[in-house]
């Protein structure tokens, strides 16, 4: 091989590196727009559900445990699942939800436990939860 046809073929190969570049940034643009319509869908059901469903017409086995309120549970889920890499404490999910005070942070700290429990939510660590 020459040494102009090596410097052709490093023309060339910098070319289509430059044009799978720009493939690649479309693609992510596509993917951040898809994450969107995910995240907009997932809050739409969330408020779907907590609006459809009260405890009392889901069968027994699909209820949620000991008298937990279906909104609150609904809520929390809409917000871990927004973020499903993310790992979350009740504390932060408390102030995404705006229940900054004590009972507020509690409530989300029982039903993040519970929610652990029967496996609606990841606990990879004590005190952390995330999407399962």
């Amino acid at each position: 091989m020459s040494t102009a046809d090596g410097l052709d073929r490093v023309v060339i190969l910098a070319r289509e590196v430059t044009q799978l570049r720009h493939r690649l940034a479309q693609l992510d643009g596509e993917r951040v727009r898809i994450e969107g319509q995910i995240a907009e869908r997932m809050k739409q059901i969330a408020l779907a559900a907590i609006g459809a469903v009260s405890p009392a017409d889901l069968p027994t086995a699909v209820q949620p445990a000991q008298s937990e309120p279906m909104a609150l549970s609904a809520a929390i889920l809409h917000v871990i699942n927004q973020s499903p890499g993310r790992v979350f404490t009740a504390l932060e999910i408390a102030g995404l939800l705006q229940m900054t005070g004590r009972r507020g942070h509690s409530a989300i700290r029982t039903h993040l436990s519970r929610m652990a429990h029967d496996g609606r939510v990841a606990k990879p660590a004590f005190g952390k939860y995330r999407a399962r």
